[in-house]
This record gives C-alpha cells, structure tokens and sequence, in this order.
C-alpha cells in the first residue's frame, strides 16, 4: 500500500487538514524535521506491516536455534513421512501413520503427556521416523532433544569425575525440551546407577507431563528387562503408540 504524502489543506505553520489519496482528510501536524505529519492510517499499516516482518525474522531465528540445539543428527535432519517409503497397507506405512498422527497432534501429546515407544529390528526405520516427528514438531515451534542412550550415560558418567557437573544439571538438560528423544535405548547399561539415571530421566519428565520417544533395537520382553517395568509404565501411560518394527531390514535391500 502506497504511503502518500499530505498535502496541506488549510490550517497554520504548526498544524492543519491534510488529504491522503488513500484515506482521505486527516489533521496533520507539522513535524521538526520539516515536514507534516503522514496519515495515521498509512502510519499505522506500515507499522503492522514491520512488526509482522520482524516476528517472521524472529520465529524462523527461534526455528534455526532449535534446530540447531536439538542435536538431530546431519543425517536425519532432513527425515520426514514423505520420504520414508514403506508399501502401502504394510506394518510399515502403518507405523509411519500413527507417528505422523502423533506429530500433528502433538499438542494433545503434551497436554496430556503422551509417550511413544518405538521398538524392534535393525534398519527398519525407527530412528528416521523419530527424526521425522522431532523434525515436523521443530518447525511447528516446539524443542526437541535427540540423543542415544551410550551418549545420555556418558553425560551421566561425567558427573563422577566432573565436580562442576551436577546430576540435577544433567537431568535438566534431558527434562528441558518438550520431546526428548533416545535412540539405541538399552545400549550403555552396565550398572545399576545408571539404570537408576534412566528411571530419573524418564520420571522427571513423566512428572512434567513432557512426552518421551524411545527407539530400541529391542522386543518388549528385552526392553523390559533393560529398562525395567517403572520406566515402560510411565512410558505407556498417556495412550502414546507403542510400535514393533519386526519386519526385514531395508538397509539389506539393494
């Protein structure tokens, strides 16, 4: 929309009715830098019009940083429902529904506290469907943290020799963002502290109500016994899916 300068109707040196092409008459006021006041109308779209530019350069700011801060891997930054390809009708694309389901409503899932637990074999797309739910709810402005269990215990680990480094702080990072996801879970268990850590991590956020997304190369029995029976209740509770990849590797195909 054109800004139009007024032109002086009538009125003295310091004030006076003015015409916008636009709006029309305005009472306009002469300015110290030399010039009249311009419609307020056209003043205040203009306005409008930066405020809105600026909050788009911010929120896109905001995207890029959590983004960037939720440690998805390069790989799988680019990891969406669209180009996981699975047959249609298979157990496949019918894992890929539910997820994406669970990406679009994942307001509900946060409200309610809603948890997915993905499980099953190698190479069958667990973490690329993941990647594809942290992906979608980044840029719908929520955060995300991706991290594999051996990397979530090694940040543990480093509060036995770190005295800078708090296990609370530790918890914090993991209880922060509204969806943590932990891939290869069960990797990086070999004592009972750090099964302890993992029942922490996942409680505090159960008590947040904060969904979780958990991928392990594992069955349910296995999954169980490694994570053990407190944290897979917490993780079911909420009505969040619980998917079973089971069919054959599509790294092994071609």
């Amino acid at each position: 929309m054109q800004n139009v300068l007024p032109e002086v109707l009538k009125g003295d040196r310091e004030s006076g009715v003015s015409i916008c092409e636009i709006h029309g008459e305005y009472n306009s006021t002469w300015l110290h830098v030399g010039r009249w006041s311009r419609c307020p109308e056209c003043e205040r779209i203009s306005k409008e019009k930066r405020e809105a530019e600026m909050l788009k350069v911010e929120s896109r700011e905001r995207t890029v940083k959590a983004i960037n801060g939720s440690l998805i891997p390069p790989r799988y930054k680019t990891k969406s429902f669209d180009n996981y390809i699975a047959p249609n009708n298979s157990p496949a694309a019918r894992s890929r529904d539910s997820l994406a389901d669970y990406a679009t409503m994942f307001g509900e899932n946060i409200k309610n506290g809603s948890s997915a637990v993905l499980l099953g074999k190698c190479g069958t797309g667990k973490t690329h469907l993941a990647a594809a739910v942290g992906n979608y709810i980044l840029n719908n402005g929520y955060t995300v943290k991706y991290m594999t269990m051996y990397d979530a215990v090694g940040k543990f680990k480093e509060t036995f020799n770190n005295r800078d480094i708090s296990e609370e702080s530790v918890l914090k990072v993991f209880a922060d963002p509204d969806l943590l996801i932990i891939d290869e879970a069960g990797v990086g268990f070999g004592s009972t502290s750090e099964e302890i850590f993992m029942y922490r991590m996942i409680n505090r956020r159960y008590e947040q109500m904060k969904p979780t997304m958990v991928c392990a190369n594992l069955t349910i029995e296995e999954f169980s016994d490694k994570i053990g029976e407190r944290v897979l209740d917490r993780l079911m509770e909420g009505g969040g899916p619980v998917l079973v990849f089971d069919w054959d590797s599509y790294r092994m195909k071609g």
